[in-house]
């Protein structure tokens, strides 16, 4: 009996492999990155939200589950995304996500005066870099992103 079980379950374990490959996916894309903006600015902390928006060609449904990303300013690390809630890409759409990061000032303080030109000059810029990772079944989408994004960091803070 227990054999009869264990070749059942590896004849459908061939036929959904085999029937994957079938299966074409396209890219998970970042089309952009939407905004970047400074919530609040307190003694030893910067709340940022940062938007993307991505890109799912695909007839499935995707869970982004994992993330790396490093955020710039000038050629100074803010800080890093590592942990974030999982949520879903739903098939063929186009979806804005908002990622929050808390940035420490404390750790940034030697490069305090570099980070506040970047930013504070028109046009400053933040350079997103990392990686996005999206899950379907057995199906696996690396999002790569190397993007810059202008900030006006007064308008962000001051509304």
């Amino acid at each position: 009996m227990k054999i009869k079980r264990i070749s059942i379950l590896l004849i459908f374990s061939l036929l959904a492999i085999g029937f994957s490959s079938c299966m074409k996916t396209e890219a998970i894309k970042l089309q952009e990155v939407e905004s970047v903006v400074i919530k609040s600015i307190n003694d030893d902390t910067m709340k940022m939200n940062i938007s993307l928006l991505i890109s799912n060609t695909n007839k499935l449904r995707f869970r982004v589950n994992e993330i790396d990303l490093r955020i710039y300013a000038g050629d100074v690390e803010l800080g890093k995304i590592d942990d974030i809630d999982s949520f879903d890409l739903l098939p063929d759409s186009v979806q804005s996500c908002s990622i929050p990061l808390n940035v420490d000032l404390d750790n940034i303080e030697d490069n305090a005066k570099q980070i506040t030109k970047a930013l504070l000059k028109k046009g400053g810029k933040m350079r997103l870099k990392g990686y996005i990772e999206a899950r379907s079944f057995i199906f696996s989408k690396k999002i790569e992103i190397d993007k810059e994004k202008r900030i006006d960091i007064l308008k962000s803070i001051f509304g």
